[in-house]
């Protein structure tokens, strides 16, 4: 590597693996090694995003984050100067914030650092506002990186401006090779039922993924249609959730549908699993750009989601996937109808979002840009960064 490579301190405080940690590895999987020398800075206690880390031969440094409920924000100065120092000692050029409350530390670390920062902006500051921390973000980070138009717009309607916002679209990976093995032992666990219809959702069990709305939408299509299940593909969140778990399992059993439903817990081959789905549902208020839509319209899988958030950007009704009225799990099941009766729906959604994503999301709109925004950022190519 040579020595005029960038290093770049990337901070995650995340104890789970989810989307902000996917995004970031097929970003940190994909980046030029030749002029960028990534370090990121992970939590102790996650494991698994670790050992992903390792299998691309990314350099980390563990750290603890202080993710202790009630103690959290006393810990925060803490926090903020053991990653100054670490700032310090590797002699990093830029810092890129990959969650939120790395967000907030890197802010104000800012005050007193040269190194310029860049806020990974995952939620719209709206529907989830954090009241002064957002402010406090926008402010003293030098750029702010949307994952979408909505998350943009979102900053406009809080402060009146995002002249610091620009969008980059998190990347696919390099590659969706299936494992054929994994791909019949999935099939023989949880899709062996001959012609059955297999709905899923993917991610972790919380309330701002509104699965409840699928329980009603499937006491809805339980009257209509009889041959079909709904798999809830992933755990309830490192830091707790299992109240919220309990209470979608009772509302099944109250309606009786204990034989429509599968919770399959977090699986680790989340790929194969997608492709042996039928539809993808996703229900969630706000989503700023889902993973869990644009991979599964790249590998082939018709999605139905929420009229809400960044969901629009990437479902054109009809077209490259089904949108319902958020909070309506009446049209959901209609939605659910559509796809379950119409192969010329499925097959026509299925080709055109396919398109869409390899065109929206090649390499020159996502990780190249992003390169060319550190670049930017530290003055290496006298370029003026546009915003998205």
């Amino acid at each position: 590597m040579p020595d005029s490579a960038i290093k770049i301190f990337y901070l995650d405080n995340s104890a789970d693996f989810s989307g902000g940690q996917k995004s970031l590895l097929a970003l940190l999987s994909r980046l030029d090694k030749r002029n960028f020398k990534p370090v990121v800075v992970v939590d102790r206690k996650a494991v698994r995003f670790k050992e992903e880390l390792k299998k691309i031969g990314v350099e980390f440094v563990e750290i603890n984050y202080g993710n202790t409920r009630f103690l959290e924000i006393f810990l925060v100065p803490f926090v903020t100067l053991k990653l100054g120092y670490l700032v310090l000692r590797h002699d990093c050029d830029l810092i890129h914030a990959n969650t939120f409350k790395v967000g907030l530390i890197a802010a104000i670390l800012r005050k007193v650092i040269r190194q310029p920062v860049i806020f990974r902006s995952r939620l719209g500051i709206i529907v989830n506002c954090h009241g002064f921390i957002d402010r406090v973000i926008y402010r003293n980070c030098d750029l702010i990186l949307a994952n979408s138009h909505y998350v943009k717009k979102t900053y406009f309607q809080r402060f009146g401006n995002d002249d610091k916002v620009k969008v980059v679209y998190n990347p696919l990976f390099a590659a969706y090779d299936l494992n054929n093995s994994l791909v019949e032992d999935l099939r023989q666990k949880y899709f062996a039922e001959s012609g059955c219809f297999y709905f899923g959702a993917i991610g972790r069990i919380e309330p701002f993924k509104r699965l409840g709305e699928i329980v009603e939408a499937v006491r809805i299509l339980a009257d209509k249609r009889d041959h079909f299940k709904v798999l809830f593909i992933g755990n309830v969140p490192v830091s707790g959730g299992n109240a919220y778990k309990e209470e979608l399992i009772r509302a099944i059993k109250t309606y009786n549908l204990e034989h429509h439903f599968v919770f399959t817990g977090f699986l680790a081959p989340i790929f194969e699993a997608t492709s042996l789905l039928n539809c993808v549902l996703l229900c969630t208020e706000g989503e700023p750009l889902s993973r869990g839509i644009f991979e599964s319209q790249y590998l082939k899988v018709p999605v139905i989601a929420s009229d809400s958030g960044g969901n629009p950007e990437l479902i054109r009704h009809g077209e490259t996937g089904l949108l319902y009225e958020l909070g309506n799990p009446a049209d959901l099941a209609d939605k659910m109808i559509k796809i379950m009766d119409s192969g010329e729906t499925r097959e026509r959604i299925v080709s055109n979002a396919y398109s869409f994503v390899k065109d929206a999301f090649q390499p020159e709109v996502t990780i190249k840009l992003e390169e060319s925004t550190y670049l930017q950022l530290l003055g290496r190519d006298g370029a003026v960064i546009r915003n998205g």
